[in-house]
């Protein structure tokens, strides 16, 4: 198939379609890890006061809530840790951080995903 004049005058739009794609994808990308970081912090928070609640508790039904509770608390932790090494990829893209900081944070990142499922897969075996 021969190119005709419309196909090539298109392909000559296309680094400009490309770059302002990927600005943009990143820009989305970065307010989705936003939203993700206040979602943990209000997750932290709103755990925060349950265990202050729980600890008014009797001290027999109070240690086995505290438990789940920490236990939460934990993962909670690791995933905000895990949204935040996220944070940097984005920025890195759009030129606002190191390309060696947002590797290193997406290795983190990836090795936590690990230990989380990891966990998931030993918690079912057992």
């Amino acid at each position: 198939m021969r190119p005709t004049r419309r196909m090539v005058s298109f392909a000559c739009f296309l680094p400009w379609v490309d770059s302002r794609w990927q600005q943009m994808s990143s820009w989305a990308w970065l307010c989705g890890v936003f939203a993700l970081l206040i979602r943990d912090v209000r997750k932290l928070h709103m755990l925060h006061v349950h265990a202050i609640d729980v600890s008014n508790l009797e001290m027999k039904q109070s240690s086995e809530s505290m438990r789940h509770l920490r236990r939460q608390v934990e993962a909670t932790q690791l995933e905000f840790v895990k949204d935040f090494c996220d944070l940097f990829i984005p920025l890195a893209a759009l030129g606002y951080a190191n390309p060696g900081i947002a590797a290193a944070g997406g290795m983190l990142s990836s090795a936590i995903g690990i230990k989380q499922e990891w966990s998931k897969i030993v918690a079912v075996s057992k």
